[in-house]
């Protein structure tokens, strides 16, 4: 679709009953056809697994579907973490999910990309609680935008946002 609001491209390993599933083209009108046991509605459930991530209650989704090893594929013995790679347009999104001994799960490897700037994949870092370190940047940077004044001063400053988003890791940190 290449469109900046749409999933383009989606790869998901070890979860559930998704084994591998590489650059997966999505369109504005998909349709998934499969027996007992292929992954459809595990692919479904991936999406309510980013939106929980989104919401910052990723391991409350954990728990509630049976703890890390009930969603790793095969379990724990034969994955050792979840992978998630996201494309929309030029931007992209990417993490892994590990389990904890406490049978949640931590964030490891999550990073942005974006096409046109001059790093390509922007390393985020790890989450041992399961909390986004994206999440967590665009809610600061939501709270500065939507502040008149703070606005006003970041464009004074000629602030870019990935200096602003350097700077908000650094203060969490």
């Amino acid at each position: 679709m290449n469109s900046l609001n749409s999933l383009d491209k989606l790869t998901i390993k070890g979860f559930k009953s998704i084994k591998e599933l590489v650059n997966f083209e999505l369109n504005s009108l998909n349709i998934f056809v499969g027996g007992n046991g292929a992954g459809k509605s595990n692919l479904l459930f991936f999406f309510k697994l980013l939106r929980t991530l989104i919401d910052g209650k990723l391991n409350r989704y954990v728990k509630d579907n049976g703890g890390a090893g009930d969603l790793l594929f095969n379990g724990r013995k034969v994955t050792k973490a979840i992978e998630f790679e996201t494309r929309f347009g030029p931007r992209g999104f990417r993490f892994k999910l590990v389990p904890t001994a406490k049978d949640t799960c931590s964030i490891e490897d999550e990073a942005r990309y974006y096409k046109h700037g001059y790093t390509g994949w922007w390393e985020l870092g790890d989450s041992d609680d399961g909390t986004s370190r994206m999440v967590f940047v665009l809610f600061v940077l939501q709270r500065l935008f939507f502040s008149p004044i703070r606005h006003q001063q970041l464009l004074l400053m000629n602030l870019s946002l990935d200096c602003i988003q350097r700077l908000l890791l650094f203060w969490q940190n």
